[in-house]
């Protein structure tokens, strides 16, 4: 093995080492920041609940008549159609007025979304905001609204509540223990980071075999610290620890 691959492995070994050698502190650093992260979640950012409810669209207007699977299609097509139509103007508009909101129809329309259920012809209205009561009562109103301005916009089919506006007890948002375990992962990854370049820009001596290896000259002999040497020289670095001489 020549002197440069002899000094990538002794560099490797180092720097394990020294990350060995440091594992209290990294746990510490980890724990800690993961322990912020927890904390700041809880304390710091604003929880956002959710509500949702859903409903069905049809295409046809005669109840009589079978349900075909092209109309079952069409009824799919046009639930991006619909969501346009909910998320208008007129519709946040009236919305606002009826629950007398402190929202413009830009923000409000930031808390709506309307997706299509598993591709189906059901479509799910989805609403988010930092209090519970308010996101329900939003979602109820847009199922009290939605169904006579699609049917009045498309002028054709049918919307009906599939399933009546609901919100759950616990915010959807911040997750707080998502948000604790990044941050302990950018605390473990950080102090790592720390320790490794310390290590690679550390050029000082700890052994004789790095005197040998780098200058290729025998080391005589090491001269210890004394007994007598204070506790900061007793426990110093590698380098304060004793003279190399060669």
């Amino acid at each position: 093995m020549n002197r440069d691959e002899q000094g990538i492995e002794i560099d490797l070994m180092q720097i394990v080492r020294n990350l060995l050698g440091n594992l209290k502190y990294i746990i510490v650093v980890t724990v800690l920041l993961g322990v912020l992260g927890y904390l700041g979640s809880e304390m710091l950012i604003t929880p956002i609940y959710q509500a949702s409810a859903k409903m069905i669209v049809n295409t046809r207007k005669d109840e009589n008549q079978n349900v075909t699977n092209d109309q079952i299609n069409s009824a799919k097509n046009l639930v991006k159609t619909y969501a346009v139509i909910i998320c208008s103007r007129d519709v946040l508009n009236q919305v606002i007025t009826d629950l007398s909101l402190p929202e413009t129809c830009g923000q409000l329309a930031k808390r709506i979304s309307v997706s299509a259920v598993n591709d189906t012809q059901v479509m799910q209205i989805t609403v988010q905001h930092p209090n519970r009561d308010t996101a329900l009562a939003i979602a109820s109103k847009f199922l009290e609204i939605a169904p006579n301005a699609i049917v009045e916009k498309v002028e054709a089919g049918s919307v009906k509540t599939v399933e009546q506006a609901y919100a759950g007890s616990a915010p959807v948002s911040p997750s707080s223990t998502r948000n604790a375990v990044f941050a302990a992962m950018l605390g473990f990854i950080l102090s790592c980071v720390v320790i490794v370049v310390i290590t690679l820009t550390d050029n000082t001596y700890k052994t004789d075999m790095d005197i040998q290896r780098d200058l290729n000259i025998p080391v005589l002999g090491v001269i210890p610290a004394a007994d007598g040497c204070d506790k900061k020289a007793k426990y110093g670095s590698s380098k304060e620890r004793g003279e190399h001489f060669g």
